[in-house]
């Protein structure tokens, strides 16, 4: 957001200005939060500290005026004005000024905040609702209903964790009705399998006996032409013509019979077969590490790029892959890799906002999403979860071993769509795999 940007360019100014004036420690507490806080409170708290270390500063007038003017200039471009309109006759009263513009800056970016919270606690609502659509548990309706409720009241409770563990909940529950959905399928499946295995054995017993009486016919036709005498020949071919009529009834019967019910099985199974892939579809947790899969990030993804685009927000992505994953499984077993997975998802879990979004892109790669962050920040996060992943120990037995990821951070751009913006992402870590790996490289 433009507007956020000036004025943490602003603040930034000001903390370079004024060093010398507080700790290290004070220091590096006011660089992180003008850099990384998301909270205009913490942004406004700092501007607050810095006016007021201003005010009181005892240094000669003209580094103060110095000052002033730079202040003066980065407010004229944030609110879009000329200089002019915002000096004044002495520094004290152009640093009022100054505040009295900041302050205006203030209510608009409040005003921003709120239709953005708005905006995405109508899509949590919205999102928890369809995730619960059709459910038959108590389970489910209570959670939804408790999670609702919440964020209606305390829309503020929308970056709380408590939240989005109450969504994952949700996706759970949701995940284990649809298994339980499928094993049913399954089950009606297998039946008319069994069903369609004993047509067959019916219709091979239908053969053999058809069959049975073809050769009794064509030994009464043998002895018809052994015969000499006409009417004994006569009559003998009447009574072969009713035995013939008689088994062509009882065949036709029979295939009549076996068709319908192969008919009728195999519409069976295309419906199983429509439901199945319906339930497949549906499915947007991961198995193995209880993330979402594939088709659940991209989704979540495709949705965030069109808030970016609404609302005008930084957006970025992280694309990040296990180094060397072959060698894990081909030395520890794949149990052992799996374990692996698991461990990676709870690791980025622990180390990223509650804002922020991940899931199990297929194999060994990752895919974070990462709501109102420029790369810049987005490859700080990177970074932190390289390190941390890096310094975890795993087990094989007696054994400890590390691993290493190399990642590829992207940020959309205006016309990017998840298609787009994933290839970007996908070649800034063939550049990170192709510079050594163990690394974290930006498109």
């Amino acid at each position: 957001m433009e507007v956020e940007q000036k004025l943490r360019e602003l603040l930034s100014i000001m903390i370079n200005f004024l060093a010398f004036k507080f700790s290290d420690e004070e220091l590096n507490e006011i660089k992180d939060v003008i850099r990384y806080s998301d909270d205009l409170k913490e942004l406004d708290e700092v501007k607050e500290r810095l006016f007021n270390a201003l005010i009181n500063l005892d240094e000669d007038k003209k580094r103060v005026e110095r000052l002033a003017e730079n202040l003066i200039e980065l407010i004229a471009a944030i609110e879009k004005k000329s200089s002019l309109e915002i000096k004044a006759s002495s520094v004290e009263e152009a640093l009022q000024n100054a505040v009295n513009e900041l302050n205006s800056i203030k209510e608009k970016l409040e005003c921003i905040e709120k239709e953005r919270i708005d905006y995405i606690r109508a899509y949590v609502v919205d999102l928890v609702k369809q995730i619960t659509e059709g459910s038959g548990s108590t389970d489910v309706k209570i959670i939804a209903e408790y999670t609702i409720d919440r964020i209606e009241k305390e829309p503020v409770s929308l970056f709380q964790p408590e939240v989005f563990r109450r969504i994952q909940d949700l996706i759970l529950e949701k995940e284990k009705e649809i298994e339980v959905e499928r094993s049913k399928l399954r089950e009606q499946l297998k039946k008319v399998l069994r069903s369609i295995i004993s047509t067959i054995n019916s219709l091979a017993d239908s053969e053999d006996m058809i069959l049975g009486h073809l050769n009794e016919h064509l030994t009464d036709i043998e002895d018809v032409l052994n015969l000499t005498n006409l009417d004994e020949i006569t009559e003998r071919l009447t009574q072969l013509s009713a035995k013939l009529r008689e088994t062509i009834k009882k065949t036709q019967r029979e295939l009549k019979k076996t068709r319908e019910e192969l008919g009728k099985n195999a519409k069976i199974i295309e419906q199983l077969k429509v439901e199945l892939e319906k339930y497949k579809e549906m499915a947007v947790v991961d198995e193995l590490t209880g993330i979402l899969n594939r088709r659940g990030i991209l989704d979540m993804l495709a949705k965030e790029i069109s808030r970016a685009e609404r609302f005008k927000l930084p957006l970025s992505i992280t694309m990040i892959d296990i180094d060397n994953f072959k060698s894990v499984n081909d030395s520890y077993g794949h149990l052992t890799g799996d374990k692996v997975l698991r461990a990676m998802a709870q690791i980025i879990k622990s180390n990223i906002r509650s804002i922020d979004l991940f899931g199990r892109y297929g194999g060994e790669e990752f895919l974070l999403v990462f709501p109102n962050t420029p790369k810049e920040n987005a490859k700080i996060a990177a970074e932190k979860l390289r390190r941390e992943i890096e310094s975890h120990k795993f087990k094989y037995k007696n054994e400890e071993f590390r691993i290493t990821i190399s990642a590829g951070v992207a940020e959309y751009n205006y016309g990017d769509d998840v298609k787009s913006l994933i290839s970007k992402a996908d070649e800034a870590l063939y550049k990170a795999k192709s510079f050594g790996k163990n690394r974290v490289e930006v498109y």
